[in-house]
């Protein structure tokens, strides 16, 4: 252990563990001549992509969100497909009740992520990432196989997607948080927001491309033939993870019982200077920013009168601007980065109460083009600063805490819903949003000011 004196105020913390005080956020690098200051850069924009193992890591995600985003694209399609509705010892034949069938096959999904997400960042922190991550693949590669079958021998049933959806859930509850933290386990921390924004791009290319792949997959040879597809891609994904040679290995030094584990980490997390804070403004957007998401269908239609065509576009347009923001981030050195997500939230939210009454599709493509950048820079930023200020045998559990917060992103719509039920105006709601995502991000500014020190 080696103990390091910040030299900007002083703060004394564990260098091995940490490159930054965990006080103002001071890099232990900062004071190094050939240190880099705020800017653009190819050399940069390509500089995790030139480590042979990252290479590997980042090839395994893309073919895992591409499975992902293609298989719920086709599980919501046979949904909608299913002539009744099985749930639990009631058979529901309405057609009606296809949307609420839509929303509880989506629900089955987050609930897993929400109750076990922590499991899979104490396993994480336990046992080999590489392995975890391959025994969760490998489970989605079994239930897609599972659901093509079913499907081929027309056995499938409304109940068999609800188990497909929390099976589905439970996989990304336990890989999502090895395959955060094994991205510090192949690339040092100087290179840890690139690499990041890089997997990042990958992930918001697989939003446009696995719906738009579902459709013509479904076309082309039907659903079976589509999860048969699917079963390929995570295949693909479990192929390029077991190449990856990891040198850092998690700590053995863990509590027995995982009442301990829970105490430790969330101890851990409390009495951290930064790690609080940053979980806050994790939560903020997740309540109010992206409320857009669930209530675009209600948006666009009630606005703009589009069909099915035009929903596209706009789920599109979202996609297209996370892509372009993730692409940014990963060419940028960026200092003061908490500052950086502050500015984010602000704007984020003005735009979105513009865009709520927006009446033109082309406005509407292009304010959502910004939305989805100004929220791909956001969830890159979020990750790389929360694994920058963890240490490393830490890193599994803290990452499951932040995960769970995601998985409450469908819940968090609900009021935003209700409201515009109510009231009978989508626009109001969202504009709502908007705003409560400024005010709360403006409380938290004044709130903790030294927020914008964090580098």
């Amino acid at each position: 252990m080696i103990e390091s004196n910040c030299i900007e105020c002083q703060t004394q913390f564990n260098k091995t563990e940490l490159n930054r005080c965990p006080n103002c956020g001071k890099s232990t690098t900062d004071s190094e001549p050939n240190s880099k200051s705020t800017g653009f850069s190819l050399d940069q924009f390509t500089s995790s992509l030139s480590n042979k193992q990252f290479q590997w890591l980042w090839l395994s995600n893309t073919f895992s969100f591409l499975a992902m985003n293609t298989h719920m694209t086709i599980r919501s399609w046979l949904v909608l497909e299913l002539p009744e509705f099985n749930i639990i010892f009631t058979t529901i034949v309405d057609p009606d009740f296809a949307p609420l069938a839509l929303v509880i096959a989506l629900m089955s999904f987050s609930l897993p992520i929400i109750l076990t997400s922590f499991i899979g960042g104490l396993l994480a922190d336990r046992i080999s990432r590489k392995l975890l991550i391959m025994l969760s693949i490998s489970g989605n590669v079994i239930m897609a196989l599972t659901v093509a079958s079913l499907d081929y021998f027309e056995l499938i049933e409304y109940w068999h997607l609800i188990v497909l959806g929390m099976g589905q859930g439970a996989m990304m509850a336990f890989t999502m948080p090895s395959q955060q933290a094994m991205i510090s386990d192949v690339i040092p921390d100087r290179n840890l927001m690139n690499a990041i924004s890089t997997i990042s791009a990958a992930r918001n290319f697989t939003r446009i491309i696995g719906p738009i792949m579902a459709g013509f997959l479904i076309a082309w040879i039907e659903t079976h033939g589509a999860f048969l597809v699917v079963a390929t891609s995570y295949a693909a994904a479990l192929l390029s993870i077991s190449v990856i040679n990891v040198q850092k290995k998690p700590s053995t030094k863990q509590p027995t019982k995982m009442s301990e584990d829970f105490k430790a980490t969330f101890s851990y997390i409390a009495g951290h200077q930064v790690l609080p804070a940053m979980l806050i403004m994790t939560f903020i957007p997740v309540l109010f920013g992206f409320s857009l998401w669930p209530l675009l269908p209600a948006w666009g239609k009630e606005v703009l009168d589009i069909g099915p065509e035009g929903l596209g576009w706009l789920n599109g347009a979202q996609g297209i601007g996370a892509v372009i923001g993730s692409l940014i981030l990963a060419a940028l050195t960026l200092k003061k980065r908490g500052r950086v997500m502050l500015i984010i939230c602000l704007v984020w939210g003005l735009i979105l109460s513009i865009f709520a009454y927006t009446n033109t599709m082309p406005s509407a493509l292009s304010i959502l083009i910004l939305l989805g950048a100004l929220s791909g820079i956001f969830l890159a930023l979020n990750t790389t600063l929360l694994q920058t200020y963890t240490s490393h045998d830490m890193r599994g559990r803290v990452m499951s805490i932040s995960m769970m917060m995601w998985g409450i992103m469908p819940l968090s719509a609900v009021p935003f819903g209700i409201i515009a039920t109510t009231t009978g105006s989508t626009p109001l709601s969202l504009g709502l949003s908007g705003i409560l995502l400024v005010v709360c991000t403006s409380v938290f500014w004044l709130y903790k000011p030294t927020f914008t020190k964090i580098d």
